[in-house]
């Protein structure tokens, strides 16, 4: 099927549309125009609309370039620009009020648009038709399931070890699970035939070999002994080897080949005979006979191993099904493979027409990057049979298909063509400038223009060229030295740095990286401009491949002086070293009890830490508890004063960067900081900030793509991968090392156990364990492939100028800009760079010699040095401002030290045996954090009591002997259905009338501890007078947590969760235990602080606020002794206007809280 150019005005509306979306041709633009059409003239709801593309910041950014577009139309219709013949077109078809109505509609419902990722598009469809999908209610999603995945590798190796053989063949090679989970870890728990050697068809072809090379002797017997044994003098010694020979080839075995067969074989005795090329003819069966009967055994056990190794991973996928169904849980992965396997199944038809009628249409965004089984999905909802009534559109690039390592399949994108009612290409690139788009034209044209294409992308992929839309030629780069858009930059084979064969050593990679250096201090001297400014570090990037070439460039830049940043794929701030090595020592922070966590935690760099250290602890004891004590202050600290306090004391005194990438540590550190206190308004206690914090780095929880940020606000120059790069345009790009060659099928030096490729005919992905030439040949040629198109995607990220840099290092052609230049070996390098400059005034040659690039023109970025001057500061810092809280007030009394929000912990030991769970359990920390989360998350009118106990069970561990979930929900019930006052109990609450967990912060203008002193004495009505330890000014912020506030009849109340344990007995949980307990803990002062909070939010909040109208008061929920019919367990105190309005004043008036 031929491709022709996108008229997206005339684009049909109904059934499968293939667009190409060549770098830089505006998908995103095209996308809204459809999106926009649908609209209007199938005037289709934008709920019904379904987009799809793979990343969550790519569907962020496609629903606002869609908003953009409605906001656009909506604004100008009929007032269009008249060369836009897009709206002119619709324009004349629509009317202001026919298509201004239907705008304005989209808008208003654009959030609930269906705008997903392929795997959130999954998991959609699976929860809401889990019926039809057989989806569990209570699965939840766990993007690293590597534990469950592992423990099924272990169950299986201690399977096999009751067949020592087997266990045997396996361990030779994988010697334990770990070694065999790192070797075959992409084929665990993922559907699809595996496929091994067969060591019968090995011993097949081996003995089909031996009868073929017999008969090939017998048949030219004559000829043979003429030539080697008649006219010899040790005739009959060789009749002898020859007979050797044949009683060989005849037997049925797979022995070596005998020495006196082999000696027949020898080359020497006919090398001066002239018959030399037909002997050699005669005997070549033979001899290669003999070749692979030394690699023949040691072919037989790896292919045996092989095939155990296919038949072991069958059984851990099975393991692996049934303990994700055990455990509840699925990885995105399985989010795919359920909803393929739905749509295939039983129910399958009615469930692909209930979606089909529900999202009538499709738009799938950067759709060379599915896969085979996403296909699958979306061709089982739009169906060839559906195509009058729904619509498909597939929008990608083939030729930026790069994403194999993460799944990715350019395969599903070519049977897509096959599918595809019409092809449609989009021709003209509005990012680069003219000469760089006939430069990038000529490269990946692989000929003259005026000729056929050369095919340099190979299966089939087309290159297709595009024109320039000149946008790209508005800022041009005016340099006085260099004027081609595309520098081919040549380096020949260097004397100090070749091999014997001419190529140069690995170790060159410095010498192209120095002149790069060189040639980017020159752009940055000031003398070349980009429009009329000069060229800048942020205009330049640097692409290379992988951290080994990025990290010869750091060098190289460092050595001009020229400060640079690596930016890799992978590197968004949660998946850096330092996230994962921080939350390492938070963990052992928050539970030093824990001797493992602890000691990792201490062997951190954020604890000063080293291996070192962690010998040192192993040896010395008093080292150990010194240490050791170092976590439990700064648990302490954390506790009492909140996560800032505890970060600031951890950074002062004990942080130590590593020497190397110092500044990027430091300023990643420090960027997770600032997000671990922002998240600490929301998740108050440090276990919900830790798991916060474990759910970042897994990719789940809330949408923060945290960004790496430059070390200083200076710019610098960007170093990144070519992965990473997609997407993205730069002014300037390097690419150093085009001709560095890396064997796609052989990581490191050895082969890989796994290898993948794809049948030619059917494009169905096929898997491979172990060597096998032909296959092997399939694999490299595909991931050769991809390598000319991870090329393609670095040269079109330049706007203005590109530089390619080439050298004969070994299998350079091979290399990316071999494969592109159409080299059969690398002595065709220099002539074929010469053939693609000639005569093409957007495309140069430099050739480079010698090894030593003196930077003459070093970057200013920050002006004349004479000018800089040290900042004065002119400001005044309050030294008693100070961020305060109930437990800073009452640090060291009775309670304790409460946690941040209050979690009983400073309760004395149950002296008495409990017959019920309420009094079994063991009082602590541990029960008030268990007992406060399930009330924070649980609807008290209809509780779903096994939803709300998962998690908080989960932290808690096992409940006390003898008790289990039964008896706890029987205690919360009962918490629920116990009377606070007539016609009042927590299980009439709806969730509307509730707020949980509630932060606030007031201020405290100007405040003195002696006087709330003497209002906590009035209140509490004594002589007697109270001394709290803090005796600073209350000048600051105010700052707690409130457990729960609620709304009844008209009134809103504070509320506390206790878990203090009072004794065995309902009794022990009377008002005057309980008013003891109060004021022994100061909880009284506690209340009074959150009183304040919700009276002065009320104050702000309600216009008719009075508090004797509205203030209801304070219920202290003593867990413990709640129960219906009793009157215990339940303290409520009302507070008087006056004491709120002393309260106020003591704090200084203010509005706001």
């Amino acid at each position: 099927m031929n491709k022709q150019p996108l008229d997206i005005i005339g684009l049909p509306l109904q059934g499968c549309q293939l667009i190409e979306a060549s770098a830089g041709t505006g998908k995103t633009f095209s996308i809204t125009r459809i999106y926009l059409r649908l609209l209007l003239e199938k005037q289709l709801d934008v709920r019904n609309i379904l987009v799809m593309t793979f990343t969550r910041a790519a569907t962020e950014e496609l629903r606002g370039r869609i908003a953009g577009e409605l906001r656009h139309a909506l604004e100008n219709w009929g007032r269009f620009d008249a060369a836009d013949d897009f709206y002119q077109v619709l324009s004349d078809r629509y009317t202001a009020e026919e298509a201004q109505p239907l705008l304005h509609r989209a808008l208003l419902y654009l959030d609930e648009a269906p705008v997903f990722t392929i795997h959130s598009f999954c998991r959609r469809v699976l929860d809401r038709h889990a019926f039809a999908t057989g989806m569990d209610f209570d699965t939840s999603m766990e993007q690293e399931l590597d534990d469950i995945l592992l423990q099924a590798v272990r169950d299986w190796y201690r399977r096999l070890a009751g067949n020592e053989q087997d266990y045997m063949q396996i361990a030779r090679q994988w010697p334990d699970p770990e070694r065999f989970f790192t070797s075959f870890r992409k084929l665990l728990g993922r559907q699809g035939q595996l496929n091994a050697p067969d060591p019968e068809e090995i011993r097949s072809d081996w003995h089909s070999g031996k009868r073929v090379c017999k008969e090939q002797l017998q048949k030219h017997q004559a000829e043979v002994f003429d030539a080697l044994v008649e006219k010899h003098k040790n005739a009959d010694e060789r009749r002898l080897e020859w007979q050797v020979l044949m009683d060989w080839l005849e037997q049925e075995d797979e022995t070596l080949m005998p020495e006196q067969a082999s000696a027949f074989l020898d080359g020497r005795r006919w090398a001066r005979s002239g018959r030399e090329a037909a002997i050699n003819a005669w005997l070549a069966p033979a001899k290669e006979l003999k070749a692979q009967g030394g690699k023949l055994a040691d072919r037989l056990q790896e292919a045996q191993s092989y095939r155990l190794v296919a038949e072991g991973i069958h059984g851990i996928n099975e393991l692996i099904h049934k303990a994700k169904r055990a455990q509840r849980v699925m990885g995105f992965d399985d989010l795919v493979e359920r909803l393929a396997e739905a749509l295939e199944g039983r129910s399958g038809r009615d469930l692909a027409e209930v979606l089909s009628r529900e999202y009538p249409v499709a738009l799938v965004d950067e759709f060379q990057d599915t896969d085979p089984l996403q296909y699958r999905i979306l061709r089982s909802v739009y169906t060839p049979e559906r195509n009058q009534e729904t619509a498909l559109y597939l929008i990608g690039d083939p030729k930026q298909a790069i994403y194999a390592f993460r799944g990715g399949d350019v395969f599903a994108y070519l049977n897509a063509r096959k599918d595809a009612d019409a092809q449609w290409y989009m021709g003209t690139n509005w990012r680069s400038s003219t000469a760089m788009v006939q430069a990038g034209n000529r490269l990946f044209h692989g000929a003259p223009l005026d000729q056929p294409e050369a095919g340099v992308f190979g299966l089939g992929i087309d290159y297709t060229a595009v024109k320039a839309a000149g946008r790209g030629d508005e800022t041009p780069l005016q340099d006085p030295v260099k004027t081609a858009a595309l520098e081919l930059v040549h380096f020949p084979a260097h004397e100090d740095h070749a091999d014997k064969n001419n190529r140069n050593k690995a170790g060159f990679r410095a010498v192209i990286a120095s002149w790069c250096a060189a040639e980017i201090s020159r752009l940055l001297g000031g003398k070349v401009l980009l429009g009329d400014k000069p060229v800048q570090a942020r205009d330049i990037v640097i692409l290379v491949r992988d951290r080994t070439e990025a990290e010869d460039m750091r060098q190289a830049l460092e050595a001009a002086g020229l400060p640079s940043v690596y930016l890799s794929l992978r590197d968004k701030l949660f998946s850096s070293p330092q996230a994962a090595e921080l939350y390492q020592a938070l963990l052992g922070i928050l539970e030093p009890e824990d001797e493992r966590l602890a000691r990792a935690a201490l062997a951190s760099v954020y604890l000063g830490g080293d291996a070192l250290t962690l010998q040192r602890m192993n040896e010395d004891e008093d080292f150990w508890e010194s240490q050791h004590e170092r976590l439990q202050q700064l648990r302490s600290l954390w506790q009492k004063q909140g996560f800032v306090a505890m970060a600031l004391s951890l950074f002062h005194q004990f942080y130590r960067p590593p020497e190397q990438d110092r500044e990027r540590a430091m300023t990643n550190s420090l960027h997770l900081m600032e997000l671990l206190q922002q998240a600490s308004q929301r998740h108050s206690s440090p276990r919900q900030l830790l798991n916060w914090l474990a759910e970042q780095i897994r990719g789940e929880g809330e949408n923060i793509e945290a960004e790496l940020r430059l070390e200083t606000d200076a710019d610098l120059l960007r170093i990144q991968t070519q992965h990473g790069a997609k997407g993205l345009e730069y002014p300037v790009v390097f690419i150093p090392f085009a001709t560095r060659y890396r064997d796609p099928v052989k990581p490191g030096n050895r082969h890989a156990d796994v290898v993948s490729y794809h049948d030619r005919k059917t494009c169905a992905p096929v898997t491979w364990l172990g060597r096998d030439t032909a296959i092997t040949s399939l694999a490299r040629e595909e991931g050769h492939a991809e390598t000319v198109r991870l090329l393609y995607v670095a040269v079109t990220r330049a706007v203005a100028r590109c530089y390619v840099c080439s050298t004969p290092f070994k299998d350079v052609e091979h290399s990316p800009l071999g494969q592109v230049l159409g080299l059969s070996s690398g002595d065709e390098l220099k002539r074929s760079l010469d053939s693609l400059a000639t005569g093409e005034k957007d495309i140069a040659l430099i050739e480079v010699a010698g090894d030593d690039f003196s930077v003459e023109d070093r970057i200013q970025t920050v002006g004349d040095e004479k000018q800089l001057a040290t900042a004065v500061f002119t400001g005044r810092i309050r030294r008693d401002w100070w961020l305060s809280s109930f437990s800073a007030l009452t640090r060291n009394l009775r309670h304790g030290g409460i946690t941040l929000p209050d979690r009983d912990q400073g309760e004395e030991p149950r002296r008495e045996p409990a017959g019920q769970l309420r009094f079994a359990l063991p009082p602590g920390a541990l029960a008030g954090n268990l007992l406060h989360e399930i009330f924070e998350h649980l609807d008290f009118p209809n509780p779903d009591w096994q939803r709300a106990l998962r998690r908080p069970l989960a932290g808690f561990g096992a409940l006390p002997e003898g008790f289990d979930a039964d008896d706890l929900v029987a205690w919360l019930q009962a918490v629920l259905d116990t009377s606070l006052a007539p016609g009042l109990s927590l299980s009439q609450l709806r969730w509307e009338q509730t707020l949980r967990e509630t932060a606030f912060y007031f201020p405290m203008v100007e405040g003195n501890v002696r006087e709330l002193e003497r209002i906590l004495a009035l209140h509490r009505e004594q002589d007697t007078t109270i001394e709290l330890p803090v005796k600073r000014r209350l000048r600051g912020m105010m700052h707690g947590f409130i457990d729960l506030i609620f709304e009844w009849q008209g009134r809103y109340y504070v509320a506390d969760y206790k878990s203090n344990f009072l004794g065995v007995r309902l009794q022990d949980y009377d008002v005057s235990m309980m008013e003891n307990s109060v004021r022994q803990s100061f909880y009284d002062l506690q209340y009074l602080l959150y009183s304040l909070a919700l009276h002065r939010y009320l104050q702000a909040h309600l216009d008719d606020y009075q508090p004797a109208s509205h203030f209801g008061g304070v219920y202290y929920f003593y867990l413990r002794g709640m129960s219906p019919g009793s009157a215990t367990g339940v303290y409520h105190r009302t507070l008087p206007e006056q004491l709120l309005t002393q309260l106020d004043a003591l704090f200084g008036r203010h509005e706001h809280v």
